[in-house]
């Protein structure tokens, strides 16, 4: 796969609604270069070092101070992003192209993270509170609507980490990591396309 990481920021003040908008004019543009077969985006991939660790709790628990929270890894993706990489679905759903600003606050969850910290709880329909990836820095409640397979943060990984994929239409951020994957042979063959693409 082809992956380079994109800006958001414009000539103006950056918005939510601005960065969501670009990601989705771009993300236009690079699915008609010849070659691509899909695209997806992510915060962060596998094995780059970049590991955005959040505070969170569990809604209905006693709060705790924001120094004792709990951290998970927290992944702003694009639904393409964890099939893609064929990373499996284990439970409900994984996110969706309706996941966008005003509707449900919605999340993916992987299996350490049920392991570590819903032992024993209904995963499905849980509600978290995690620090989203926004200014000034706040908690938004979040529903788990899906568990998913393990993945690891580097190859000499001590022990799994545990995440929360939430979707880039409701928390786009500044930047962003592109990955394109191409119908058939090198991906590297696409970055021309994908660059004039981009602008």
């Amino acid at each position: 796969m082809l992956t380079m990481v994109v800006g958001a920021g414009g000539p103006g003040p950056s918005t939510p609604e601005s960065m969501r908008r670009t990601y989705e004019a771009y993300q236009r543009e690079v699915v008609q270069v010849p070659g691509v077969r899909s695209v997806a985006w992510a915060s962060a991939l596998p094995f780059d070092g970049l590991w955005y660790g959040q505070g969170f709790q569990i809604d209905g628990e006693p709060p705790r101070p924001q120094a004792d929270r709990d951290l998970a890894g927290y992944q702003i993706v694009s639904p393409s992003y964890l099939p893609m990489l064929g990373v499996a679905l284990l439970e409900g759903r994984g996110l969706s192209d309706t996941d966008v600003a005003g509707s449900p606050d919605v999340c993916l969850v992987d299996e350490e993270f049920v392991r570590r910290f819903l032992h024993g709880r209904t995963v499905l329909g849980t509600r978290i509170s995690i620090n989203a990836m926004v200014l000034p820095p706040r908690a938004i409640s979040r529903e788990i609507v899906g568990v998913v397979g393990q993945v690891k943060e580097r190859p000499d990984e001590p022990e799994p980490q545990p995440h929360v994929y939430v979707p880039i239409a409701q928390n786009p951020w500044w930047t962003a990591t592109l990955i394109v994957q191409p119908i058939e042979g090198r991906a590297e063959a696409l970055a021309t396309g994908v660059r004039a693409a981009l602008g």
